[in-house]
């Protein structure tokens, strides 16, 4: 049997005989709904086996879901030249059977695999124009760009303008082999609910997500009210939180924190840049795991359009319970902000918790001093704290408060 390098998972090799079906679909503005002629391209490629679903360049309009199932390709001609348009308020991408495996109906086992969405745009078409626009009004107002249950995938797209999640990953249940692995690349800005809500399976790799403006409401709506992470990684009940994140950018997430993570969680982060959220990074009492780079950088912003009162809230706060380290923590306060509360650059209330911490303020041009808060307050035992702290306001650089065998070397 002759055998192909898998265009999914290039250092996997497969049977030709497995992708024996293979589609280019040229745009044509005469077709006002593509998602009924793809489906039936992945309906063949699953009677086949397995197969490549290609689209030219062009700007192509749904009204439905398209499929995404086990052993099929869908690939775009590039960023911004491909663009998957939503036309309705719908699902851009959605596994098999998703409701029924998500629900408990069946185990990761069975559910797709060997999936690739790469190299397209998805456009949702949530707000009218643009986001901080007083007349910008709802167009669909649900639906997120890919929603999937399932292992072995690669997704590689920029999707913008979403009401729901960019990203929704899910999946728990018996594996039926242990290699679940997949990797995920996303840029992009506006959505309605996060960029990154996942839910497993673990062992998966974000290697390169950029992505801002996030649990957007439109002007009119605003209320104020704190809203979900940007990125959330849920390791509670029974989804597995284990991910490593290679560079990973969420910015303006105006009511929330930038990443944020629940239940059993193993964190392996190379670079982690938290910009302009309501606050920065959030990690659960069992989270465990490290990061070699952590930035968070004006922390705290408001919401342009948002002139409602407003808590200030710290750039990390570490809950974890068994150990984590961070390599190097900057915390620049660089920008002007509307309101003169301050949030410490990092609360521990975790135990076995290591870090270096960098730290720059600045001046209020309301009220001529420096911006407030203090540098680091430790709450929980056995921590090893470093750092230095330029600018600090009258507050301190550290506090340790009813925490025991701490040890703190901070310079101002």
């Amino acid at each position: 049997m002759k055998f192909l390098r898998s265009i999914i998972f290039p250092l996997m090799w497969i049977p030709i005989s497995s992708i024996a079906y293979e589609v280019k679909l040229e745009f044509n503005q005469e077709v006002e709904d593509y998602c009924p002629i793809v489906n039936q391209h992945v309906n063949s490629a699953v009677e086949s086996g397995g197969g490549v679903i290609e689209f030219g360049p062009g700007r192509f309009p749904i009204k439905c879901s398209i499929r995404l199932d086990s052993n099929i390709a869908i690939l775009g001609s590039g960023r911004g030249i491909t663009t998957i348009d939503l036309q309705d308020s719908v699902n851009a991408f959605i596994s098999r059977d998703f409701t029924d495996f998500y629900s408990g109906g069946g185990d990761l086992k069975d559910a797709p695999k060997y999936i690739s969405v790469k190299d397209l745009t998805i456009e949702g078409n949530y707000l009218s124009s643009s986001w901080n626009s007083s007349d910008s009004a709802v167009v669909n107002d649900s639906g997120s760009g890919i929603v999937l249950f399932g292992s072995l995938y690669e997704i590689d797209v920029e999707i913008n303008n979403i009401p729901n999640h960019a990203l929704f990953l899910a999946g728990f249940g018996e594996r039926g082999t242990s290699d679940v692995r997949s990797i995920v690349r996303l840029n992009g800005r506006v959505s309605g609910g996060a960029a990154i809500n996942f839910k497993g399976p673990g062992d998966i790799v974000f290697e390169n997500v950029i992505y801002g403006l996030t649990n957007l409401d439109p002007i009119s709506g605003l209320t104020g009210e704190e809203s979900s992470a940007a990125f959330v990684i849920n390791g509670l009940d029974q989804y597995e939180g284990n991910v490593e994140l290679g560079f990973v950018h969420v910015y303006a997430n105006y009511f929330g924190p930038g990443i944020q993570t629940f239940g059993n969680v193993r964190l392996e982060g190379t670079h982690i840049v938290s910009e302009s959220n309501a606050s920065g990074v959030k990690l659960s009492e069992d989270t465990y795991g490290s990061i070699s780079l952590l930035s968070v950088r004006n922390n705290g912003r408001h919401h342009p359009n948002y002139s409602g009162s407003y808590t200030a809230a710290p750039g990390l706060v570490i809950d974890s319970q068994y150990g984590f380290s961070i390599g190097q923590y900057t915390c620049f306060r660089t920008v002007i902000t509307n309101y003169d509360d301050g949030w410490p650059c990092a609360q521990v209330n975790g135990n076995y918790i290591k870090m270096d911490i960098l730290s720059r303020n600045t001046t209020s041009p309301e009220t001529g001093e420096r911006y407030e808060g203090h540098g680091v307050v430790l709450k929980g035992d056995k921590n090893y704290i470093t750092g230095r702290f330029h600018n600090i306001h009258d507050d301190y650089s550290a506090i340790i408060d009813n925490g025991e065998g701490n040890y703190v070397n901070v310079i101002e």
